[in-house]
């Protein structure tokens, strides 16, 4: 009786319990002789498929350790296997044991299917939340999960979110139920990964960082493309392009600025940076050399026009957003991007050299409008374990040293 009360506040804490009206509360008291016996629990990447494409759900990736990129390749069978072994199963009580996770937080509503398989086939048993009689061993039971709610702030401190699976079988005049409660939690026993490096740190000066990548013309949504500003078209009417830019690379990554700091403290942040081009005389060109693929050209253009007269001109080519994304970013696993704490320099006051708190592998913009200004952004890399951590600055570059642009 007890533990039939534990299951009942369980459910009630939850917000999970079922009723019907063919069903009386009081017969929730079990099928008899192990009728209903769930011998194992596993989720599989095949059955958490988002709807017609070849990718994961949310729900399924918040199972696992934290992935950046979190594309399906990343999720291995070896995952998937270590995932189900770490399903307990206790009495009618299923512990799904999932890695640490500091910014777990799923906003999508949405099922993980749970693959369930019995000791054997029971006896005109039906699985209540389909209305389906079981007819073998192994079924697949929709286990419904709200907006945030699968997410660190339920799941720390020992919190626990739960679910339940309820068998009925119709005896005499009435039905008698049989819950499974489903319960998601932190692995306690895994070791945290303190692994928090963007790179190897013996990482040569000016070697290009591609686990910081940025794909050019990156698609944000149907109408707004990032990592544009590559275009470099100069800064005044009349003024000749870029000298022998290719735009045939597919990416633009950062390299290393230097090899001293240790990114322990803000102020210790190891330096990235791309190139911004140089200027030459008279602003006439800007050419990148051997630098094309770790450079982005932020200062702010002028259109070079068609015309001259004002009623005629029309621009030569489209102006770029200024629109940033490290869409190709690669962490630890475990390990996220935080600018929680991040104070940066002078962001946003005029006339200064803007270093502001920026998550790279979000949207963010940036333009050098003052010449000398080097400007950028600074970020942390954050461990699993949630307090080892490692400060990044990523500058672009100036190609406008000491003089305004002309026109």
């Amino acid at each position: 009786m007890k533990k039939i009360f534990k299951n009942m506040l369980a459910l009630l804490a939850s917000g999970v319990i079922v009723f019907s009206c063919d069903k009386d509360p009081d017969d929730v008291t079990g099928l008899k002789g192990g009728e209903v016996e769930i011998k194992s629990v596993s989720f599989l990447k095949d059955k958490n498929k988002v709807e017609g494409k070849q990718e994961l759900t949310e729900l399924y990736k918040g199972l696992f350790i934290k992935k950046t990129p979190s594309d399906i390749s990343k999720y291995s069978t070896a995952e998937e296997t270590a995932l189900s072994s770490k399903i307990e199963i206790k009495e009618n009580d299923i512990y799904v044991n999932i890695p640490y996770n500091q910014v777990l937080k799923v906003k999508e509503v949405g099922n993980l299917n749970a693959t369930v398989t019995l000791s054997k086939v029971p006896t005109d048993v039906t699985l209540v939340s389909s209305s389906t009689k079981i007819a073998s061993t192994t079924f697949d039971i929709p286990i419904r999960i709200g907006a945030c709610e699968l997410s660190y702030d339920n799941l720390k401190d020992d919190g626990i979110i739960t679910k339940n699976i309820r068998f009925s079988k119709k005896v005499g005049s009435k039905n008698v139920a049989f819950d499974y409660f489903v319960h998601f939690q932190y692995d306690k026993k895994q070791t945290k990964s303190t692994e928090c490096n963007l790179f190897p740190t013996g990482t040569a000066q000016n070697a290009a960082i591609t686990n910081l990548s940025f794909t050019r013309d990156y698609a944000i949504s149907t109408t707004l493309k990032a990592n544009n500003s590559y275009v470099c078209e100069n800064a005044s009417d009349g003024h000749a392009k870029c000298s022998s830019l290719s735009k045939t690379s597919t990416a633009v990554t950062p390299v290393r600025s230097e090899t001293t700091k240790t990114g322990d403290s803000e102020t210790n942040a190891i330096e990235l940076h791309f190139n911004g081009g140089t200027l030459g005389a008279g602003f006439s060109a800007t050419s990148f050399n051997d630098f094309i693929g770790n450079s982005f050209d932020i200062a702010i253009l002028d259109h070079d026009y068609n015309a001259t007269d004002n009623a005629a001109k029309t621009a030569k080519f489209t102006m770029p957003n200024f629109t940033f994304i490290a869409d190709g970013a690669i962490l630890p696993d475990g390990a996220f991007f935080s600018i929680e704490g991040v104070t940066g320099t002078d962001c946003g006051k005029a006339f200064s050299k803007r270093i502001c708190p920026k998550d790279p592998s979000k949207p963010f913009k940036i333009t050098n409008p003052m010449p000398g200004a080097d400007n950028g952004i600074i970020f942390k890399v954050v461990a699993q374990d949630g307090t080892s951590q490692k400060f990044y600055k990523l500058i672009f570059k100036n190609k406008y040293t000491t003089n305004w642009t002309t026109g």
